[in-house]
């Protein structure tokens, strides 16, 4: 346990500064479209913000076109309306790879416009795919990071039952390195993974998924989601069926996760920025557009472990959160003004 303590330090503070440091060697032109292939599910919508605020910021056009990840054959359909708007380059997020037809690669190759994914596991960069080669590596942190709290807060002995979305093979890279994190730091503690499908997900049936679990594990006084957006209803849920003492958290913080840090109603979250991942998602491209080196440095997003003590007034978590104007900068354009709140 006292190397779980000593490693919990590390993820407390807020991150300052973004991964990237390599200047473009020039400033990117003006007047490009860019199309983001999307969802309507909340971490997406603040994907697609996000890279919308960059592509103004380079003055650049972009739009979103909308797929149903619970039906892969519209997933080809997007692509295919996404490239008829003759972008520089399309972004996706969260879909594996391998759901990429042969087809739409086939035409983005033949048009020399790259797909830039993130959130993406396994991934292969190819000369038309493009993005983030380690977007498994912010899962595994974010793991590691629930991980230590979880041993450190259970002294050594808790239960938890760990909810997981196997259609989202990104996903695999928080639960897996969960897992075998608290195998190897607290052999007395136990793990109970729950699985749910993406029509379950669809249909809105994840928070009941792990509700029925609960109850038949009334041992079990922890609950981790492998993404906030999946934790939406929990207190709810287990309030209406008796289940009380429960403690919540799990990968990713979306603002309803961090109102419930702040009444003490769950317990501790690991923070994602999806505007840190589409800013990186366009950094990929302007270095694809201008052949410049460090892409790979846009890997690995900054986190943070996120509790009740640690919270303060935060609604969205967006560290750092000058992050656009320290990527302008990068980018050699004219800088947003930053917050209120940037430092």
């Amino acid at each position: 346990m006292t190397q779980a303590n000593t490693a919990l330090n590390a993820f407390l503070a807020a991150p300052k500064t973004i991964g990237q440091t390599t200047p473009l060697p020039s400033t990117p032109p003006k007047g490009k479209t860019v199309v983001w292939v999307g969802t309507s599910e909340p971490t997406n919508v603040q994907l697609q913000t996000a890279a919308g605020a960059a592509a103004k910021a380079l003055g650049w056009n972009f739009s979103v076109v909308d797929f149903d990840p619970s039906n892969p054959s519209t997933l080809d359909s997007a692509f295919t309306t996404a490239l008829a708007k003759h972008p520089l380059g399309v972004f996706e997020s969260g879909t594996p790879q391998s759901q990429i037809s042969a087809s739409v690669l086939s035409a983005y190759a033949s048009a020399g416009v790259p797909i830039v994914l993130s959130g993406a596991y396994p991934f292969t960069q190819t000369k038309t795919i493009l993005g983030d080669a380690d977007s498994f590596a912010n899962d595994a942190r974010m793991a590691d990071a629930m991980a230590d709290w979880f041993v450190v807060n259970s002294a050594g002995s808790g239960k938890v039952v760990l909810e997981h979305v196997p259609g989202y093979p990104i996903l695999d890279g928080f639960t897996n390195t969960f897992k075998s994190q608290v195998a190897k730091l607290c052999p007395a503690c136990s793990v109970k993974e729950v699985d749910v499908t993406l029509p379950q997900v669809a249909a809105g049936q994840t928070v009941s998924v792990v509700t029925s679990a609960v109850r038949s594990n009334p041992g079990y006084k922890y609950i981790f989601f492998d993404d906030g957006d999946f934790a939406v209803g929990i207190n709810s849920a287990l309030s209406a069926a008796g289940i009380t003492g429960e403690k919540i958290g799990g990968e990713a913080i979306d603002s309803q996760g961090a109102a419930a840090l702040k009444s003490g109603t769950q317990a501790a979250w690991t923070a994602f920025s999806g505007f840190y991942t589409a800013y990186a998602s366009v950094d990929v491209l302007l270095r694809w557009l201008e052949k410049a080196p460090g892409a790979t440095d846009d890997d690995v997003q900054p986190t943070q472990l996120l509790t009740p003590s640690n919270i303060g007034s935060t609604t969205v978590w967006n560290a750092p959160n000058n992050a656009l104007a320290q990527f302008e900068k990068l980018w050699k354009v004219p800088v947003t003004p930053c917050p209120a709140a940037c430092s």
